[in-house]
């Protein structure tokens, strides 16, 4: 394996110089695409920093660290370590910041075009897990309301309405959407029952 051999190199190279900056930062690029490939969600290809482990995240932190104490980095190499330690630390926006910021300064640094391509990505699993989160205590209101009166059409409809879309944007990401599919049914039925004009 290329990259494999790759991190041996590096790592023979720091051993002679513990602070020799190009070695820790491509050691830290190596570690994190090695991990990057764990994180990346097989159904949606959102890149999900959580899946990494903690060990690992702090392992490539200190390498980055090591390379941007040393004052021995170009400006384009020293904002892209800055938009990989932010990207591992979960700071999606300044990620994005730094690595545009290398890419300002070295337009051909491709570390840094990747480094923010995975920022983006990373952002969408964050954006994701915020509506599921967001999703879950919206229905968990309407369900504590319907257990105080279980006759209030409107938060059947909400419930529906939302397990609905929940639903269909849990398919479009290759999940299994049929729980809400019959949660959402199951709620529109209700209010049908008890306010038959809502049938419609």
């Amino acid at each position: 394996n290329e990259d494999e051999r790759a991190l041996e190199f590096q790592e023979r190279a720091l051993g002679f110089d513990p602070g020799f900056a190009p070695a820790a930062f491509e050691r830290a690029l190596l570690r994190l695409r090695r991990q990057l490939g764990l994180a990346i969600g097989e159904l949606d290809g959102d890149i999900d920093i959580r899946r990494m482990p903690a060990a690992a995240r702090a392992e490539i932190a200190r390498d980055l660290e090591a390379a941007l104490g040393s004052g021995r980095m170009s400006t384009a190499d020293a904002s892209a370590a800055e938009g990989f330690r932010h990207l591992v630390e979960g700071r999606w926006s300044e990620a994005r910041k730094a690595f545009q910021a290398s890419l300002e300064a070295d337009p051909s640094l491709e570390e840094a075009r990747e480094g923010l391509a995975a920022a983006h990505r990373a952002d969408l699993a964050a954006v994701a897990a915020r509506r599921e989160s967001g999703w879950e205590e919206a229905e968990a209101l309407y369900t504590k309301g319907l257990a105080v009166d279980q006759g209030f059409v409107p938060h059947y409809l909400a419930r529906g309405q939302l397990r609905w879309s929940r639903g269909s944007a849990r398919r479009h990401r290759g999940k299994d959407p049929m729980p809400d599919y019959l949660g959402a049914e199951a709620d529109f039925a209700k209010a049908a029952d008890l306010a038959p004009r809502n049938a419609d």
